[in-house]
C-alpha cells in the first residue's frame, strides 16, 4: 500500500500514455512492447520515486488537500460498528500471527 503524507512524500503519480517516449531501455523493451500489443491499455498510472527509497521503507504520496479534508470529515463523523471491539489493528494481528500467511475468506472457510 502507499500511504498519505503531505509533508514528506517520497513518490508521486504520473500518467503514462501508450505513445509516451520511454528513456530506459529495459522499460522500452518490456513495457512498450506489451502496451503496443494491447488493444485495451491506452493510459497507465506510474508510481515514481521522488527520492531514494530504501528496502523496507514505507512509500508515501501526497493525496492532496481535498483528500485530507474528506479524511478529517470521515474521522469526525465515523461511528464504529457494534462489534468493533472485536477488531484488532494490523500491527497487533501481525505480532500474533507473524509466522502464518494471511488467508483469503475462502481459505478460512475450508
Amino acid at each position: 500500500l502507499i500511504n498519505h503524507d503531505s509533508k514528506l512524500p517520497n513518490a508521486e503519480i504520473r500518467w503514462f500514455k501508450k505513445n509516451d517516449k520511454v528513456k530506459d531501455d529495459m522499460l522500452e523493451r518490456e513495457l512498450i512492447a506489451d502496451l503496443n500489443e494491447s488493444k485495451k491499455v491506452d493510459v497507465m498510472i506510474e508510481y515514481v520515486a521522488t527520492k531514494d527509497i530504501q528496502p523496507g521503507e514505507e512509500i508515501f504520496l501526497d493525496y492532496g488537500k481535498e483528500w485530507e479534508h474528506a479524511w478529517e470529515d470521515h474521522e469526525e463523523h465515523w461511528i464504529p460498528e457494534e462489534d468493533a471491539a472485536k477488531y484488532i489493528t494490523y500491527s497487533s494481528f501481525m505480532s500474533i500471527n507473524s509466522d502464518k500467511p494471511v488467508r483469503t475468506k475462502n481459505e478460512q472457510e475450508e
